[in-house]
């Protein structure tokens, strides 16, 4: 079971502590893969359920201490489906409780939630800094809730949950934990999950982009009504889109002032815990980052108001043919006033 601990954030964290599953009282069913790095290798634990998962902390805790190694500076659960404990097993079972600051950001909760840095406390002491944020990757995959905490004790090690982390860009993190130092730099598994996330808002903007420049480079002039009715019905979904978009890229822009943020409080808090090279590293790689996302919005934009002129060039083009037609009609209301008089004097003649 897990320790009870007090609440560091009694404020945000008290209503979430009593969270009601949705599945009831019973034995909890969460499944998940769970990568840990270590100095010299790295493991990979697959489709772990409750009970797997609190086996496999008794033995790797029991043969740690037994081998007298120290904590992995990595652990990321990568979770499929969460279901937490339900209030009546707590008052049952008054030793068991979970991690609010991971409960009160489930995804069963708003669709969109804050971001949070919290500076976890022991005996008066800082241990670790907790905090949570959602990140999008598109329309098509889910959204991705991820908790962390960095330990900011000497030895200690960090650990994620990532609820919804799309395949790729968990296969990217595998990769880069096989591929580098396992004491990995400070906010790289969260560079990763941005950078993919920022990737496929790019491949999501290029379709409607094609779009609009499809209708730009169409000549309109010759639309019949009904085209011209059906062309603003498709013009109005595509501006849609692309206001959806940009607001999400104007999410992914404050997500990643908040991860800069983030990433300055721990390197501050750590005391050189970290090499002032991957510190740096992760820097220029946020920078980066930061240009390509205000670029990605700025042409967000761009195609949003482009496609309100082509929207208004329709309908301006419409109301001149509307015109028109209103004024043939009314000349042709003028010779047919003009003839019924003359028919009318010739009958009177």
């Amino acid at each position: 079971m897990i320790k009870s601990q007090a609440l560091s954030h009694p404020e945000i964290e008290l209503r979430p502590s009593f969270f009601r599953s949705s599945r009831g009282a019973g034995q909890p069913r969460t499944f998940l893969d769970l990568l840990e790095v270590y100095p010299d290798h790295v493991s990979l634990k697959e489709n772990l359920d409750h009970l797997s998962l609190l086996n496999h902390f008794r033995f790797s805790e029991a043969e740690d201490l037994l081998n007298g190694e120290r904590p992995q500076p990595l652990r990321i659960f990568f979770v499929e489906e969460f279901d937490f404990v339900d209030p009546q097993r707590l008052k049952a079972e008054p030793t068991l409780e979970i991690n609010t600051t991971a409960c009160f950001h489930s995804p069963t909760s708003l669709v969109k939630s804050g971001s949070a840095s919290l500076i976890r406390t022991e005996n008066g002491k800082r241990v670790a800094l907790d905090g949570f944020y959602r990140i999008s990757s598109g329309f098509a995959p889910p959204v991705a809730h991820v908790w962390f905490s960095h330990s900011l004790l000497e030895g200690q090690s960090s650990t994620y949950i990532i609820h919804g982390c799309p395949e790729i860009a968990k296969n990217l993190i595998l990769t880069y934990v096989e591929q580098r130092n396992p004491i990995l730099r400070p906010l790289s598994i969260d560079a990763i999950l941005f950078e993919y996330s920022l990737y496929e808002w790019g491949q999501g903007l290029s379709a409607p982009r094609n779009h609009l420049v499809a209708y730009e480079n169409t000549s309109i002039s010759q639309f019949t009504p009904s085209q011209t009715a059906e062309a603003v019905e498709k013009l109005h979904a595509l501006s849609q889109i692309l206001h959806i978009i940009r607001g999400d890229v104007t999410d992914l822009q404050e997500l990643l002032q908040y991860l800069v943020g983030v990433h300055k409080r721990l390197t501050a808090l750590s005391a050189g815990r970290y090499d002032p090279v991957d510190i740096e590293s992760v820097e220029d790689s946020f920078a980066y980052l930061i240009s390509k996302t205000d670029t990605l919005k700025v042409w967000a934009v761009n195609y949003a108001e482009r496609t309100g002129i082509r929207i208004n060039l329709f309908f301006n083009l419409a109301t001149q043919s509307d015109s028109r037609t209103n004024l043939e009609i009314a000349r042709l209301t003028s010779k047919i006033a003009v003839s019924t008089q003359r028919d009318s004097s010739s009958m009177i003649t």
